[in-house]
């Protein structure tokens, strides 16, 4: 599949690792969401954001800017993320030697994608410099 669409479905994480996922990233939108949301974040679910963040306000762009939306993750979160399923995986598609994306603000990041509102990231940007030689982990949060 990957060869083909330059994209694959890799079952990399188990359940337990998928929920702690999930925790760690909803607490890093909600503290960026926070001065919007007065610490009353389970009022708020992020499934619905693109509409309750227009009756609070919420600057999108401020918030979801580059150097908000990357970071380098605890050890926790790094080991489960640089699972040695991940590394199997990629030696499967052919990729034995790699290392993470940094470019001086993180290697993990995420993107906050709002129906209609042209936030996801365009496959045709891998083609752009040296990013044409990145792989994306892209992992669903909700």
């Amino acid at each position: 599949m990957y060869r083909e669409n330059g994209f694959a479905i890799a079952r990399v994480f188990t359940q337990d690792e998928v929920e702690q996922l999930e925790e760690f990233s909803r607490a890093w939108i909600y503290r960026l969401l926070s001065k919007w949301t007065d610490g009353q974040a389970e009022k708020y679910p992020l499934e619905t954001y693109h509409i309750w963040s227009k009756s609070l306000k919420v600057d999108h762009g401020e918030i979801f800017r580059a150097k908000n939306r990357y970071a380098y993750p605890d050890e926790h979160i790094e080991q489960i993320l640089a699972n040695d399923r991940i590394k199997d995986f990629l030696a499967g598609i052919g990729i034995a030697r790699f290392e993470k994306w940094d470019d001086g603000i993180g290697w993990l990041g995420f993107r906050f994608i709002r129906p209609g509102a042209g936030d996801g990231y365009p496959f045709t940007c891998k083609a752009w410099g040296v990013a044409k030689h990145v792989i994306s982990i892209w992992i669903q949060i909700g």
